[in-house]
């Protein structure tokens, strides 16, 4: 044989050899890697599984709440609708009241403004009186 050819054929035997040490290398890092992943992922399953757990009862407690809110939303909306109605009965009666007072102030006036007139009217004839008598 050719000793150029047997060489060469060492050379690529060596390089192959090589190769799968490389390779061998690279699956057992490749190896520890993926194992790292996998303990990582069965963690995050037991943590996952943890808060599921620890979620519901908050969840169940969070659907009472929101239903006791629900209830008293309702209850206040009732009372509210009562709360206006009271308010409107009692704008109406002010409303009467106010009419009452413009339509006896109304009433009332002249009367009264005649007699403030008679009044003022006497007073200035007893002053006038009063005056000549002293004079």
């Amino acid at each position: 044989m050719d000793p150029v050819l047997l060489i060469f054929g060492c050379i690529a035997l060596g390089a192959v050899t090589i190769l799968c040490i490389a390779a061998t290398v690279v699956l057992l890092r490749t190896r520890t890697h993926v194992e790292r992943v996998v303990v990582s992922v069965e963690s995050m399953q037991t943590d996952v599984a943890q808060l599921q757990q620890q979620l519901e009862p908050v969840l169940e407690r969070t659907a009472i709440v929101l239903s006791d809110v629900q209830r008293i939303v309702e209850n206040a909306d009732k009372k509210l609708d009562q709360l206006s109605g009271g308010i409107e009965t009692f704008a109406s009666i002010a409303k009467d009241v106010k009419e009452l007072e413009s339509m006896v102030v109304g009433k009332m006036r002249g009367p009264l403004e005649d007699i403030l007139g008679l009044v003022a009217g006497t007073v200035r004839g007893v002053s006038a009186f009063t005056k000549k008598i002293v004079s």
